[in-house]
């Protein structure tokens, strides 16, 4: 079973390709071309990348990390916690 992990940000998004050895096959970040300032040009060029790794890895399951949510309200503290 091949699992394609995502960390979203609006930013970059981080990446994981791996199975259920576990075993990493791939990881690393997809950063939106250097042109796209605004935050929907910048999702919309990510997201162009998400595509590719499904094309490549084929996975069959994807993760897609969230907050919890309680974080918007501890990360002025320090202390944000994601799940």
């Amino acid at each position: 079973m091949t699992i394609l992990s995502l960390d979203p940000s609006t930013t970059w998004i981080g990446f994981a390709v791996g199975d259920e050895r576990p075993q990493i096959i791939e990881a690393g970040r997809l950063v939106p071309s250097s042109g796209a300032g605004h935050a929907l040009d910048r999702v919309r060029s990510m997201s162009y990348d998400i595509l590719t790794l499904i094309e490549q890895y084929n996975p069959d399951l994807v993760l897609i990390e969230t907050p919890a949510p309680q974080a918007p309200r501890l990360a002025n503290r320090g202390q944000a916690t994601y799940g």
